[in-house]
């Protein structure tokens, strides 16, 4: 009996994120869909329509399926809620529009923190397989923080033995932002990239 109630609780879980995933996915889906609407003819002669009508809000919260990562745990910054995404636009021309973009970028943080906490739990492999899906998803975004993606993503290629990548990976990083060269110098996590020969 106890087998069924937990894939039972597995299932409800997994369903839960499918919806989620749906819901984001629509969202984003909307934003795009808006945003091709948008055009320069739609402007209007009427002095009344740039004139503020009240405040223009969107919120999206996407808690964590809690089977999964129990309440308080597993989402959020470090891991330390029950919220992977918790985003709200306010007094926006296009709020839907915005949201769809933070809602891209909080899916990037979700999966860098959920590397991140593994890399601080000491859990190679896991560390690595969400950081490797956090680049690859901040790349296709072509979001601002790519060049820290790219050191976190060196540090942890370089804890789970990939020197070489690790290193290509620091490169790009310091080619696209200069200013971490000098986190990197004294940066305990990349001593191994420091010691070792190019």
């Amino acid at each position: 009996m106890r087998p069924r109630i937990i894939a039972a609780a597995i299932i409800a879980a997994a369903v839960r994120r499918v919806i989620a995933t749906a819901i984001i996915a629509a969202v984003i889906i909307a934003a795009a869909a808006a945003r091709s609407d948008c055009s320069a003819d739609a402007k209007t002669d009427d002095p009344r329509a740039d004139r503020k009508r009240g405040v223009v809000t969107s919120v999206m919260t996407m808690p964590v399926a809690a089977p999964r990562f129990g309440r308080g745990r597993g989402g959020g910054y470090g891991g330390n809620d029950d919220r992977a995404i918790d985003i709200r636009v306010d007094d926006h021309a296009e709020p839907i529009i915005e949201l769809g973009r933070l809602v891209q970028l909080a899916l990037i943080n979700d999966l860098w923190n959920r590397g991140w906490a593994a890399f601080r739990a000491g859990r190679r492999g896991e560390d690595l397989k969400w950081q490797e899906m956090t680049l690859a998803k901040a790349e296709a975004a072509k979001v601002g923080i790519l060049p820290e993606v790219l050191y976190d993503t060196a540090v942890i290629r370089l804890a789970n033995g990939d020197r070489p990548g690790a290193r290509a990976a620091l490169e790009r990083a310091l080619a696209l932002n200069p200013k971490l060269a000098q986190q990197a110098a004294v940066d305990g996590d990349l001593a191994g990239l420091r010691d070792a020969k190019p």
